[in-house]
């Protein structure tokens, strides 16, 4: 929850400054004064970055929908690579300034049944784990890949590491090794218990002091995207 609270936070943060833009701008227009007459150069500045700044809101808010969507269908056909897509774009307020995320991510549509809410949960709180974990400059790396009959969402980090004294209780129900504060330690075993609903693994692998991996591996759906279908 508290991870939660952060990225609610950042997201705040990140609609606020393109509604600062969009208020002065439509101030500078109220003026009436003669830099703004309509036609001129700078009304029309004023009017692009009012546009921009609507355009961005818009973007942010669709996808905080999709993510809070409760009338999502169970078993729903679902292209993973837009889960991760519109999961990286809700993080990156809160991830930005502190580590470089990079992205390998398959050309093909990766096709499950599942809950696109849910699989958003998942990916969206393993990422926020890697990004705790990181250190500052830190690198995260997400790819998605087929691998025998499976979607495979892998996300790796080069932060602290989980020690082996640590990693059998990774999945345990409100174990945690973060500040009081920071987390309740259900984020993993959320995650776990929706992947097993959705017939897949997820695994983690680490070295403590150098890097983590986790790996989620989903029953493939056969369908493939129709050309005017869009991941995202």
């Amino acid at each position: 929850m508290a991870g939660v609270g952060h990225l609610a936070a950042s997201i705040a943060h990140e609609i606020n400054n393109p509604l600062c833009f969009i208020m002065n701008n439509a101030e500078l227009l109220k003026s009436g004064g003669k830099n703004a007459a309509p036609g001129s150069a700078e009304h029309n500045e004023s009017v692009e970055a009012i546009l921009d700044g609507a355009r961005r809101i818009k973007n942010i808010t669709h996808t905080l929908l999709d993510f809070a969507r409760l009338n999502t269908r169970e078993g729903e056909q679902i292209n993973v690579n837009g889960v991760v897509e519109k999961s990286l774009y809700l993080v990156y307020p809160e991830t930005k300034n502190s580590c470089t995320i990079e992205k390998n991510i398959s050309n093909a549509p990766q096709m499950v049944q599942g809950n696109e809410s849910e699989l958003m949960q998942v990916v969206i709180n393993i990422l926020l784990n890697a990004y705790q974990a990181s250190r500052q400059n830190g690198v995260i790396r997400i790819s998605t890949y087929l691998e025998d009959n499976f979607v495979v969402i892998e996300v790796r980090d080069n932060g602290t590491g989980i020690d082996e004294k640590t990693r059998p209780h990774i999945f345990e129900p409100f174990f945690t090794t973060k500040k009081a504060g920071q987390g309740t330690g259900l984020g993993l075993s959320t995650s776990r218990d929706i992947i097993k609903k959705h017939g897949g693994e997820i695994t983690v692998t680490s070295k403590a002091g150098e890097w983590t991996a986790v790996k989620v591996a989903l029953p493939r759906c056969q369908k493939t995207l129709n050309k005017d279908e869009k991941s995202f």
